[in-house]
Parts: structure tokens; sequence; C-alpha cells
């Protein structure tokens, strides 16, 4: 028998699905020359054509019966479907099969030029992007581009104005589920990223990491303007308004102004009488960062170390000081003479030789000095009064 053509009929079934009915091979008797079937494969479906007729009654998007109700839970919050490992809860079946696979430990997807792993095949592609300028999703309001398609959903919201995702607590409502997450730990006092070098914790890994830095010494943005070096981007854009003179803060009671907003809520808890106490000695300071500062001379706790020569430090500023020593950076320069200094506050005691300033004055004699340590160096040789 010799096989010598086949064909192929398409049909679609009562779902929409394009089927493929028959694939009949015909032959060739070798006796009688008459051709007849001799195979005859099982259906087999093509491509699935679904129809959008189903309407979302809360967004007013359109889609088919099956993933509307799916499309539903994002508008009630259910996730029925959870994890048999942690508890985790979904709101479809496949999400959950994929979070499963992270519990088994086996990333069989590979980044080439870092050596991270994966679970999935689209996380890889995600975090391809970190090593590319490939910004592919844009915001279609204001243009800006994204690396990842989530992240323009989250952005759009703010144009927009909604937030789905509510705190049932307190009310507080967010554009992205994760804000949420992190919001709840507010209400629960979970902190569950801690630093390994300090035991501090976080609510969230991007401040942890963020807060490692500190015990590093590195600041990698630095201000043109005079040298000082931040953590974070929106600490220099913050810092910047400084040497611009601009102060856009006033406070409703004195109309005092402030280049910086946190310094303006410092200055209204002045009128209102309000001060971070210490538990310890009952001192109170204006800044909650001041508070934290101050009980580490209580408790002698010293958590900024010097990678040269492992000295300890209770504040990450005096670290910073420090270890211009070893690398002997002199980031404040002199206007006047170009002089340079390690601190800042070195170079406004330097810029007052050139002013004449004189704020430090002896009681006794009425001399001045540019200094309070060549002040009570004066007040040792106990000078003659005037």
């Amino acid at each position: 028998m010799i096989i010598t053509r086949s064909s192929t009929t398409d049909t679609l079934d009562k779902k929409g699905s394009r089927v493929k009915r028959k694939s009949i091979h015909k032959a060739i008797c070798p006796c009688c020359n008459v051709p007849e079937k001799v195979i005859t494969k099982s259906p087999k479906i093509v491509k699935r054509i679904q129809k959008k007729n189903s309407l979302c009654n809360v967004c007013g998007k359109k889609f088919s019966r099956a993933n509307l109700e799916r499309h539903s839970r994002v508008h009630t919050g259910e996730k029925p479907f959870a994890c048999q490992h942690c508890q985790k809860s979904f709101s479809n079946e496949a999400n959950r099969t994929r979070h499963e696979c992270g519990h088994t430990g086996l990333k069989l997807f590979k980044c080439r030029q870092c050596g991270k792993g994966f679970s999935r095949k689209e996380g890889l592609k995600c975090h391809q992007r970190v090593h590319s300028d490939a910004r592919p999703f844009e915001c279609k309001i204001c243009s800006r581009t994204f690396k990842h398609k989530s992240h323009v959903y989250a952005h759009e919201r703010f144009h927009t104005g909604y937030r789905p995702y509510k705190c049932e607590q307190c009310g507080k409502a967010f554009t992205q589920n994760a804000d949420l997450k992190a919001h709840m730990r507010v209400h629960t006092g979970e902190r569950p990223y801690a630093c390994s070098i300090c035991q501090k914790t976080f609510t969230r890994r991007p401040i942890l990491i963020r807060h490692k830095l500190i015990h590093t010494g590195l600041r990698p943005y630095s201000c043109k303007e005079c040298g000082k070096t931040f953590l974070q981007d929106s600490h220099l854009k913050r810092h910047a308004i400084i040497h611009t003179n601009e102060k856009p803060f006033q406070c409703e009671q004195c109309g005092m102004s402030f280049n910086v907003k946190s310094n303006l809520r410092a200055h209204e808890r002045l009128h209102l009488g309000l001060k971070f106490t210490c538990e310890i000695c009952g001192k109170g300071l204006q800044h909650r960062a001041s508070l934290t500062h101050h009980r580490r001379l209580h408790t002698g706790e010293r958590p900024f170390v010097c990678n040269y020569c492992m000295k300890t430090f209770n504040s990450s500023t005096r670290l910073k000081q420090h270890v211009r020593l070893h690398t002997g950076s002199k980031p404040f320069a002199c206007d006047v003479c170009g002089k340079a200094f390690r601190t800042s506050s070195d170079r406004i005691i330097h810029r007052r030789i050139h002013s004449g300033e004189r704020p430090f004055v002896c009681k006794r004699c009425g001399k001045g000095f540019v200094k309070t340590s060549a002040l009570t160096k004066h007040k040792k040789l106990k000078c003659d009064e005037v």
C-alpha cells in the first residue's frame, strides 16, 4: 500500500474553538489502483476563540464568562486558592501553582550576567531589564516609561486616583497590594526584615537595603554645591533647595518659612509644646532621629563600624567624618581662599577668619573667639578682668 497525500477539514465547535475534525490519509492499492482511507486521527483543538461578551459591573471591562469570574475577585478581594506550605492565598489557581514552586527552592532560570536564579521564566525576563536601559512600558497619560508593566499600572492610578487596596482597620487606601501589606504591619507591629549588623528591624525590604548603607559609610549621592553626600537621591533633591534660598513651607501660626517640610513639622511642635521625650532621663528633643541618637548615650550602643580600622561610632555622621581620615577626602572648600576641610563645621569656623566674626565672647574680659574650644582654653588661663 502506497500513501499518496493527506487532507484536513477545520470546523468550529459549540464553544467557538477551531477544531481539526479529520486528518485523512489516502492510499492506493498496488493491485487494483483504487484509493482508500487508511488513517483517521482524533479531533485536535487548534485555537480557542473566546467571545468577550460579559461585562464587569464594577469597572466596565469586558471578559469571557470564565475570565469574568476570575477578574471579579480583583474587586471582591476573594482568594480561594491557598498554598499548602504557607497558607498564602491567591485569586487564581495558576498564581498559586507558580508560588508553590518557590517552596521547592528550584530555580532553573539563571541570569547570564549576574547569576541570579528564578523559578519562573517570566521572572528572569523582568530581571534582565535591570541590566539594560530598556523601558518598554509607557504611561498613556504622561508618557513616563517603566521597566515593568505592573509599575505602569500602579503609576497610572496616581493620575486616576484609583486606590483599590483599602485597609480595613483605618480606611487608608493604596494603589498597590504590596503597599497595603506593608501598611498593615503598622497595625500588627510586624517588622520581618532585620539588619544583620545592628539587629534593627523594618517593615519593608527596600528600607532595610538603604539602612545597610549606613553601616558601610557609603553615600553615593553628592551635592555639587557643597559636597555633602546622601544615601538617597530624594534626600539630595530635598537638600538642593537650601542653596536656592527657596523656603516654600510656611508656619500658619507665626509665618516662619522653611526649606524642608520636616523642619516645619519640628517647628510646629514647638507651638504645641510637643517633644520626643527620653524615657530614661526625661530629656525632650525636637526630632525622633535626635531621640534615637540620644538613647545611645545611655545604652552605649555603637552600631556604626569603620571598615578600615573597625572603630565604632554611635552615629552615621561620626562614622562618615572618621572615614575621611582614612581616605583623605576633604569635600568642604572655602569659597574665599579655597582651603578644604573634612567637615562642614570646620569650614564654618575657618570662614570667621575672613569675616572677622568672633561669636564666642569671654564675660570676664570681653575678648572674642571663633570657636567654643578656644574660649574654654582662654578661661582656664584665668584671664584678667577688664
